[in-house]
């Protein structure tokens, strides 16, 4: 009687060893597939969550974007704009300006008489300074330094 409980006993730990065996090598086939041969996606919001492969995220560098609108457009050739000591040209009414952390953007109004606002009209979430909507107002002959943070 107890050779049969025995033999009982011997024939479940079989087959809970072969499937804790299996599960563990299935375990680890499905890291190394996971590792190697599939394509991750990772979702970034600074992009508009575009689809990226894992391997392409060091190459993308850590850019920010600031697009900037002249409330009068007759008045964009009396501002002048500054990114790092290199002047920025509107075009079409708009600037726009790919800045990275610890860029200096300089506004000068080059009119004597006038008071200019400029208005953000999109500025990219890891911008801290700058807020979609923001109105940039630059008296005469004044000079505004902003770093990018």
């Amino acid at each position: 009687m107890r050779q049969k409980k025995n033999k009982k006993h011997d024939k479940i730990d079989k087959i809970l060893i072969g499937l804790v065996t299996f599960s563990f090598i299935l375990t680890i086939l499905t890291q190394i597939y996971l590792n190697f041969f599939h394509n991750r996606i990772v979702f970034n919001n600074f992009y508009k969550k575009k689809n990226l492969v894992f391997e392409q995220l060091d190459i993308i560098p850590k850019y920010g974007e600031i697009k900037l609108k002249v409330k009068n457009e007759e008045k964009t050739d009396k501002i002048k704009i500054l990114k790092n000591g290199n002047i920025q040209k509107f075009i079409n009414g708009i600037l726009k300006i790919q800045v990275k952390d610890g860029d200096l953007i300089e506004f000068e109004n080059l009119s004597k008489k006038e008071k200019i606002k400029i208005k953000v009209i999109h500025a990219s979430l890891n911008i801290e300074n700058f807020r979609s909507g923001d109105i940039i107002s630059i008296s005469n002959n004044k000079i505004i330094l902003i770093k990018i943070s």
